[in-house]
């Protein structure tokens, strides 16, 4: 309720900004998991943010609609950490590593954010990863490519110093492509 607010504030004082979605972790059923009324009202007031304040929110309307459909990321795209990716194949599957507190790895756990429930995973941090590692779905019609071109540009823009957002390319809502 007070994003409206705090935006407003933010791009008064010149700052830019970006939004992450909550995931519960593993085991929660609590008042904070997002259901589809939550996912609609988060995306809607994205977008809006995106449209009132294009030159200080670093988003695209494909962000706001990866992060905010019903289905979490893995479902969407196919999660590319090893505790959903049992692959040894060159990728994060084989290579990423999440070492505990004692020092061990255990792949039955290994992910960017810990103990998130993989079914309701919306962090922006897997969708760095998850997203952008699934140009092949993205090819088939322009607005699809131009919504992953407009994902890993603000993925750029929020991670690397001195990289500039551009322009987002598509401004309609595009369905992620099934995976297949």
């Amino acid at each position: 309720d007070e994003v409206h607010d705090v935006a407003a504030r933010l791009a008064d004082a010149g700052c830019r900004m970006t939004f992450n979605v909550f995931s519960s972790p593993v085991g929660y059923q609590g008042p904070l998991r997002h259901d589809e009324k939550t996912l609609k009202l988060t995306r809607g007031a994205m977008i809006d943010l995106l449209n009132r304040y294009p030159q200080y929110v670093l988003f695209s309307v494909y962000n706001a609609v990866a992060h905010t459909s019903e289905a979490g990321l893995h479902e969407l795209y196919g999660c590319s950490y090893p505790r959903c990716n049992p692959s040894q194949d060159i990728g994060l599957g084989r290579s990423f590593r999440q070492y505990r507190t004692d020092l061990n790895w255990d792949r039955s756990v290994a992910c960017c954010v810990p103990d998130t429930d993989c079914a309701d995973c919306r962090h922006y941090a897997a969708g760095s990863a998850v997203v952008t590692a699934r140009l092949y779905r993205h090819v088939n019609r322009p607005d699809t490519f131009k919504s992953w071109l407009d994902y890993v540009d603000t993925y750029l823009a929020v991670w690397v110093t001195g990289y500039d957002k551009g322009k987002n390319l598509c401004e309609r809502v595009i369905q992620p492509p099934v995976k297949g």
